[in-house]
């Protein structure tokens, strides 16, 4: 009778360890997650400030494609006025095509979602050490995949709105058509964060980040109007 009693308690004592290590264990991959997906979007928020700084806003790279990139974006920025509505009468506007410069076209969303993709992601997965194998792996990529279908629709609906043009300039599949979503707190102030870069000029001008809040905060470039 005792001995049954003690391998009772044995058998307690295993089934509670075994609980409290697949517990300790499903934190830790959770916590995984969580560090692999902080990682991806913190280098995308990063990527977006420093593209829209450095390449947008200054030519880093005398080429073709880069100087195409800069003189369309200033000539974008010629074109706001201070309510955000584009003078379409400035010199060379019609460089700038039907899009406007208004939404992310193909070849962009390209390079910088191939950029998150790509190389952002499987350094998020190997910064914790997971293996490019395994579940984590599928979990990030679908993460990934999730926030760069979030920054093209963003982007293609609140610009457009911002200068008071349709976001069916942009199309039709990656676009959010009802104007409610501007009244939406967040993208609202997202709004309020890119009038902010077109409204400061010169040295101080900031909010280089347009759907992925974070590095303009990092690198002290936000400000608020």
């Amino acid at each position: 009778m005792l001995l049954e009693k003690l391998n009772k308690t044995k058998t307690k004592t295993k089934t509670k360890k075994t609980k409290n290590f697949l517990f300790f264990i499903s934190k830790y991959i959770y916590m995984l997650y969580l560090l692999i997906i902080f990682y991806i979007y913190l280098f995308s928020s990063i990527i977006e400030n420093l593209i829209h700084r450095f390449v947008m806003h200054k030519v880093l790279i005398n080429n073709y494609l880069f100087n195409n990139i800069y003189v369309r974006h200033i000539l974008h920025h010629k074109a706001s006025g201070k309510d955000g509505s584009l003078n379409k009468n400035i010199d060379n506007y019609h460089i700038l095509g039907e899009e406007e410069t208004l939404c992310l076209t193909g070849w962009e969303s390209v390079i910088v979602f191939g950029s998150v993709i790509f190389i952002i992601t499987p350094l998020s997965i190997k910064l914790v050490g997971s293996k490019f194998y395994s579940y984590n792996s599928l979990i990030s990529f679908i993460f990934a995949i999730i926030l760069c279908l979030y920054a093209k629709i963003t982007w293609d609906t609140i610009h457009p709105y911002l200068h008071k043009e349709s976001p069916s300039k942009c199309g039709n599949f990656f676009t959010l058509k009802n104007e409610n979503i501007i009244n939406n707190s967040y993208y609202k102030w997202l709004m309020n964060n890119h009038y902010a870069h077109h409204l400061i000029k010169g040295d101080k001008k900031g909010n280089f980040n347009i759907t992925l809040p974070g590095a303009d905060f990092i690198f002290n470039t936000y400000n608020v109007v």
